[in-house]
């Protein structure tokens, strides 16, 4: 292992996956080694912290991706060491896949003490759990995280960061964007940060810099900068950046000359389910993040109420811009800037598209030949539409865009039923 002043030479989150797939796929290296590995070494950190403090219980707070395998690897070299663990899923066990899944599994057969984190008990008991610690091992998002972080996992965080335990993140600490070290709302705090192969550009800079505490640089057997030089030639060019590239500094209405950020979209490129709004309000405007104010808040809630994460899904405007105080779209600027959101619909290739509002939705039945179909949202929420085969399987769903419950409260029941229909999708 090396630290943070010895070894500059930072890399994207992009550049790590491509290092990850050499290493996968040119050298042989499986990927669950590689994953051993990152556990290992970060035991290693936690084992020499923990013994010179003395500190006994563990309790690592895990995800559900490859980050949360590295957590389960490291829980399980502790518990082999006499460590009094406990893991606490902050997703579903069914959510689990591959690597991660496979190591899960021998924790439960090692009879390592694991627990889901219960939506229907809210976050009592996890806070419990935390009080009972010395140590806390973040390994929520990793290096994949690069969106607005949505409850309950700005409540998860902000309970860790108010437990005053001390916390070791695994590669960077959640909520830290690993390119740019920025912030959208909360990240949790670390007294370490035990990163994997590389050190991340987003752990020196911004926020990033001052919440990763101590860097530690991990060795998880991928070979050293002179191997993979012809690597890293290039710049990656990630599907994220074709959006932000397709986008540049787009002119194309008179909507550019007020805007403070355009605000492509954000989430899971792989997300079966599309959310597609209307347009940015202040809030984006200023963040440059998508549903990040009022209504946010109440997508957030109906996403939890239907046991949906906002980490599964992508969720995008047709407007990238905000209009001025806020009104309808027109017409022309849905048709100048509609370009981008097919071209987001052709990189997501999602299985749902949800329209939020009015807009949205005779934007996209038209698109998808159902022109006929367009009706007042009030007439055709919650029903489900499916295109001509030949031209689209894409299931469209139309649903009141969840601004109208900060209008009028009584209309979250109606919208918290819309949105079950697309648990049973």
């Amino acid at each position: 292992m090396s630290r943070l002043k010895e070894n500059l030479n930072p890399v994207t989150a992009e550049e790590m996956k491509a290092l990850d797939a050499w290493a996968i796929d040119v050298l042989g290296l499986p990927s669950i080694v590689l994953m051993e590995n990152a556990g290992l070494r970060a035991a290693e950190v936690v084992v020499s912290l923990a013994e010179e403090e003395g500190y006994k219980k563990i309790v690592t707070v895990c995800g559900k991706g490859n980050n949360a395998g590295d957590g389960f690897v490291c829980a399980r070299h502790l518990f082999n060491r006499g460590f009094d663990v406990e893991v606490i899923l902050v997703e579903e066990e069914s959510r689990l896949k591959g690597d991660a899944k496979t190591n899960y599994d021998i924790l439960k057969k090692m009879k390592v003490a694991t627990s889901c984190l219960d939506q229907a008990k809210s976050l009592v008991l996890f806070k419990e759990k935390l009080n009972k610690a010395d140590l806390l091992i973040d390994a929520i998002f990793g290096i994949g995280f690069n969106s607005f972080l949505a409850e309950p996992y700005r409540s998860i965080i902000n309970l860790m960061n108010g437990s005053n335990k001390s916390i070791i993140s695994l590669d960077i600490p959640s909520g830290v964007n690993a390119d740019t070290g920025l912030v959208s709302s909360t990240a949790v705090k670390a007294l370490k940060t035990v990163t994997f192969g590389r050190i991340k550009t987003g752990l020196t800079l911004n926020q990033g810099l001052n919440l990763s505490g101590e860097v530690v640089i991990a060795d998880i057997s991928i070979p050293d900068k002179k191997t993979e030089t012809c690597l890293l030639k290039e710049p990656v060019e990630t599907e994220d950046r074709r959006i932000e590239n397709k986008l540049g500094n787009c002119q194309k209405c008179e909507l550019y000359k007020t805007r403070t950020n355009i605000v492509a979209g954000e989430g899971n490129l792989n997300a079966s389910i599309l959310f597609i709004g209307e347009a940015p309000g202040a809030n984006e405007d200023k963040t440059g993040h998508p549903f990040c104010g009022a209504a946010g808040k109440v997508l957030d809630e109906l996403l939890n109420s239907a046991g949906i994460s906002r980490n599964e899904v992508y969720i995008a405007n047709i407007l990238k811009c905000r209009p001025p105080q806020n009104r309808n779209p027109r017409t022309s600027e849905i048709q100048q800037c509609s370009v981008y959101l097919d071209y987001q619909i052709e990189i997501i290739k999602p299985k749902v598209i949800c329209c939020l509002g009015n807009f949205s939705t005779a934007y996209i039945l038209e698109k998808f030949g159902l022109k006929d179909k367009i009706e007042g949202i009030s007439k055709i929420h919650g029903k489900i539409f499916v295109p001509d085969p030949k031209i689209s399987d894409i299931k469209i769903v139309p649903l009141y865009h969840p601004a109208v419950v900060t209008y009028n409260v009584n209309m979250k029941g109606v919208l918290k039923a819309d949105f079950k229909i697309l648990a049973k999708i």
